[in-house]
C-alpha cells in the first residue's frame, strides 16, 4: 500500500509541476504581450476549425500581414493560447477576422515575427495554474505524511 501511494503522489507532483510551469509560462508571455508595441495589420484569411470535444467547439485560425519599418511579416497566432469557442462565438470571431479586415497586431520588440492579435491572460489560465499549484502542494504534503509513518 505504501509504495502504491508513494508512486501515485510522486506522479501527481511531477504532472502538477509540469502544468504549473507551462501555465506560468503562458501567463507571463500573455502579460508581457500586453505591453508590446502594436502596428496596423490586415487579415489575409480567417477560418474556424472544429475540434474534437464532447460539445461543438471551434478554434479560430487566422493569417495576417503587418509591417514594421520597411520589413513585412506574416503571422498566424491569434493569441498565446487557443480559446475554444461555441458556434455563436465562432461566428462573431469570423466576422471580426474576415479577409481584408484591419487589425491591430502586437509584436515582440525583440522578435518581430512573434506577434498576436489578442494579448493578456484568460482567467481560466489563472484558475488552472492555481489548481495545478494546489495539486503540487497537496502531493508534497501527502508524500511527507506517508514518509513520516
Amino acid at each position: 500500500m505504501f509504495n502504491n501511494s508513494k508512486t501515485f503522489f510522486i506522479i501527481m507532483f511531477v504532472g502538477a509541476s509540469i502544468w504549473c510551469l507551462y501555465l506560468g509560462h503562458i501567463a507571463i508571455e500573455g502579460l508581457k504581450a500586453s505591453g508590446w508595441p502594436s502596428v496596423d495589420g490586415v487579415i489575409t484569411s480567417g477560418s474556424a476549425k472544429r475540434v474534437d470535444h464532447s460539445k461543438e467547439r471551434y478554434i479560430i485560425e487566422v493569417e495576417y500581414k503587418y509591417s514594421i519599418g520597411h520589413k513585412s511579416f506574416t503571422g498566424n497566432r491569434l493569441s498565446n493560447l487557443n480559446s475554444l469557442l461555441d458556434s455563436s462565438e465562432k461566428d462573431i470571431a469570423l466576422k471580426r477576422y474576415s479577409a481584408d479586415s484591419s487589425v491591430k497586431v502586437y509584436y515582440d520588440p525583440n522578435n518581430h515575427q512573434n506577434a498576436y492579435l489578442v494579448t493578456g491572460v484568460h482567467l481560466v489560465t489563472y484558475v488552472l495554474w492555481l489548481a495545478s499549484l494546489g495539486m503540487a502542494v497537496f502531493s508534497v504534503l501527502s508524500l511527507r505524511k506517508l514518509l513520516k509513518t
